[in-house]
């Protein structure tokens, strides 16, 4: 279900969705050259990594903004900038966000908890920490479909190796992450075990396992520095599953943990179910998050992009 952007009113409440690594394509944030304070965040990260990611949000190439180092802070960069976006122009604000995965930290920063500089210095290092914990080819994801015996799989493919759920999207979709051949078994047997099928991701590593550790552990040590504050509105824990508390220290904590924790975007959105607003808004490339989000939910959704073309798309 959707509406009209002329619509919108400004007294009507909004929970905003954050999307993570996979949602990122080149050319994303061309609608808001529109606007000179969020064009000018874009480039304000490049000043504050060190090289031109802007170049690589506007033009590509598409295979090196999908680097998971390059990835991760374009789409902070576009999520927060596409945030101030709606705040301004529309003057909308959320009740309480959420952010799957990398748009953990988007949502974060959206909501005063991370400055914004301080987000694209730990997505970048995320990036990099996530992307060298494991040798290219070792381990990998599998999405699973439909409704099955997840413990049964577990048990019977993984062996002596790692195999962990590690994103929990839908009542429908489960992702698993471990070494390949653990991976590779899950495929071949899903069916088995009542699924309707197995999907190998193409990934770069298995994120949000055990095999993240060294990542974690680099993290940890990264983040022990950063100033974390309070947050202005809610904003959902991937770790737990359940909202932050309001305290930075225990917010901080579960960002650590997330890296080899599961995503829990199932427990997220019951959540977020919880508060009373009006309508969903994916601040983020595509409707990735939209299609996560439970059918008998009827409220409206709409996409940051419906705001640049006036429309719905």
């Amino acid at each position: 279900m959707g509406f009209c952007l002329d619509q919108m009113e400004k007294d009507m409440s909004y929970c905003f969705l954050y999307p993570g690594q996979g949602a990122q394509k080149v050319g994303m944030a061309d609608f808001l050259k529109g606007s000179e304070e969020s064009i000018k965040l874009i480039y304000e990260a490049d000043q504050i990594l060190g090289f031109n990611l802007s170049k690589l949000i506007f033009e590509g190439p598409m295979d090196d903004l999908t680097l998971t180092e390059n990835a991760q802070p374009a789409l902070l960069a576009v999520g927060y900038a596409a945030h101030k976006y709606l705040v301004n122009i529309y003057e909308l604000s959320p009740v309480a966000a959420a952010g799957h995965s990398l748009g953990e930290y988007t949502a974060l920063v959206s909501s005063g908890v991370i400055s914004y500089e301080n987000g694209l210095r730990l997505v970048r290092e995320r990036g990099k920490a996530m992307q060298e914990a494991v040798k290219e080819g070792q381990g990998g994801m599998v999405a699973l479909l439909g409704s099955g015996n997840l413990d049964d799989l577990l048990e019977a493919c993984k062996g002596d190796f790692c195999l962990v759920p590690a994103n929990f999207n839908t009542q429908k979709q489960t992702v698993l992450s471990g070494d390949m051949q653990a991976i590779k078994r899950a495929v071949e047997t899903a069916r088995d075990f009542g699924y309707l099928k197995a999907v190998e991701l193409k990934v770069s590593a298995p994120f949000h396992s055990p095999l993240m550790k060294e990542a974690k552990e680099r993290m940890k040590h990264f983040m022990k520095d950063v100033e974390f504050k309070s947050s202005a509105w809610p904003v959902a824990s991937n770790f737990t599953g359940c909202m932050h508390e309001d305290n930075p220290s225990s917010i901080k904590d579960n960002l650590i943990n997330q890296i080899e924790g599961a995503v829990r975007w199932v427990q997220n959105l019951k959540e977020l179910s919880r508060f009373s607003f009006d309508s969903w808004v994916d601040v983020g490339p595509g409707k990735i998050l939209f299609n996560m989000i439970p059918r008998e939910d009827n409220r409206p959704k709409v996409n940051y992009l419906q705001f640049g073309m006036g429309k719905e798309g």
